[in-house]
């Protein structure tokens, strides 16, 4: 017998809260899979593990909220005919600070990147086609720096096509092969869009705690995926020493948000992988690609069915409204 919408709230509920938990636990069990994998896969699972938890508390909120017996009065709602939670409708007001804070935390990090994106996209503009030739916009800074700037829209709707920022000091620091290496890793992150999965990964961190080894593990898996382009191109050793050289040599601080720069990450990790490549383990790579996978499916189906069966519950509660009988 098919559960009835009641019985799959009961369940779905409960379902989309643990998907967070689910991923966290998940998150440092992928590492066999592909860099490439990781980063469009994880970041992917990470948005929808947290959309289904926000899509429950909302629905846990407005169930609440219906309950509050003026509100269901003016709504036209049967409160008998309302999902009945554990909670009694006076816990609907912390929930709704909860959900507020959350929509501040991301907002204040979509904003920030923004801020970051146009500050980067605005220097690029102003710098040029940089050197004759030269694939990218140099900085002519003492400051050792080298970035990757992603396609954006600037005021008046022009869009631009982004590109690759370095600093005269860094270029100084790297002889010619490194310098190759450099920029194939910051054109890898262009190309493969990086900065858009990553931002995916890290708006669902800004909201939900439980997404912040995953957003770390694919801005990692991004710089891994570039750093094995950029060996496709010129070498591994080439590549795993312009990684030590740059770093060694980088004075600017931590990337900004929205930013990818070739010093990211764990950078030892990143040249041992790319001196030392791990023993392949297929089976195991396509377990933790079945498990992400299945989490991700999971999450999307459990918030999609969680905003349909409140729905369902709300309109038959308002619906069950009788009109009384007049008398002739």
């Amino acid at each position: 017998m098919l559960p009835t919408v009641p019985d799959a709230l009961d369940v779905l509920v409960p379902a989309a809260l643990v998907a967070p938990l689910a991923l966290h636990g998940l998150t440092p069990r992928i590492g066999e899979l592909a860099p490439g994998v990781r980063v469009r896969r994880l970041s992917l699972a990470a948005a929808a593990s947290t959309a289904a938890a926000l899509v429950a508390l909302v629905v846990l909120a407005v169930i609440l909220l219906a309950r509050v017996p003026w509100v269901a009065a003016n709504a036209s709602w049967v409160v008998a005919a309302l999902p009945e939670p554990d909670l009694g409708w006076g816990w609907a007001v912390p929930l709704g600070v909860v959900l507020a804070a959350l929509t501040v935390a991301a907002t204040r990090h979509h904003l920030a990147v923004r801020r970051n994106l146009r500050a980067a996209t605005e220097l690029l503009a102003a710098l040029g086609p940089a050197a004759p030739g030269g694939p990218c916009a140099v900085l002519d800074e003492a400051r050792v720096d080298a970035f990757a700037v992603p396609p954006a829209r600037r005021p008046g709707g022009r869009r631009t096509p982004g590109g690759i920022v370095v600093s005269r000091a860094m270029l100084g620091a790297l002889d010619a092969d490194q310098q190759e290496a450099l920029l194939a890793h910051e054109q890898a992150h262009l190309t493969r869009r990086h900065h858009g999965w990553i931002q995916l990964a890290e708006l669902s961190a800004a909201v939900n705690p439980l997404a912040r080894n995953a957003s770390r593990a694919v801005r990692e898996a991004a710089e891994q995926e570039a750093d094995l382009d950029a060996a496709a191109r010129v070498g591994r050793v080439t590549t795993a020493r312009a990684i030590a050289a740059a770093t060694l040599a980088r004075t600017a601080p931590r990337p900004d948000p929205g930013m990818l720069a070739a010093t990211g990450g764990d950078v030892g990790r990143r040249v041992r992988l790319l001196l030392e490549p791990a023993v392949a383990r297929p089976r195991a790579a396509r377990r933790a690609g079945a498990a992400l996978t299945l989490l991700l499916v999971g999450a999307s189906l459990t918030a999609t069915a969680t905003t349909y069966a409140a729905v369902a519950r709300l309109q038959e509660a308002r619906t069950n409204v009788t009109v009384p009988a007049t008398g002739s």
